[in-house]
């Protein structure tokens, strides 16, 4: 943390997921998603009490993406696509932070990844170095 109430933040991250139709049509299909990248961010928080807090992150990602899309216009065959680029990525969480210094987060990720969008819900653990 730069102070008690702001700081920054470092990731690396991967993902992957499965079908998705809506993606690009009615009569495509989309799988074998999967992605990576590393992230920066500014991080806030606002103190509750001495040990809970709420937070937000906001920063960029630079991310890889591929995915398959089948059956496009009908003709039955596979293209794999690749993309890379940079987005936003935004959070929202509450955490805790116990005597020991070991913390427990709750979180709300928004990461649009070019054509798609990832919205996360997670439960981590942190602690300060």
């Amino acid at each position: 943390m730069l102070n008690d109430k702001f700081g920054l933040e470092g990731s690396v991250f991967s993902g992957s997921g499965g079908i998705i139709s809506a993606l690009t049509g009615m009569f495509t299909t989309v799988d074998n998603i999967s992605y990576k990248g590393v992230r920066a961010a500014i991080y806030g928080q606002y103190l509750l009490s001495e040990s809970n807090s709420l937070y937000a992150k906001l920063g960029a990602s630079a991310k890889q993406l591929n995915y398959d899309v089948s059956g496009v216009f009908g003709s039955g065959t596979t293209e794999s696509i690749e993309t890379d680029g940079t987005d936003f990525y935004g959070v929202l969480g509450w955490g805790i932070r116990f005597q020991s210094g070991l913390g427990l987060n709750l979180e709300y990720q928004y990461v649009p990844i070019q054509e798609v969008i990832v919205q996360n819900f997670s439960i981590g653990f942190s602690y300060p170095f």
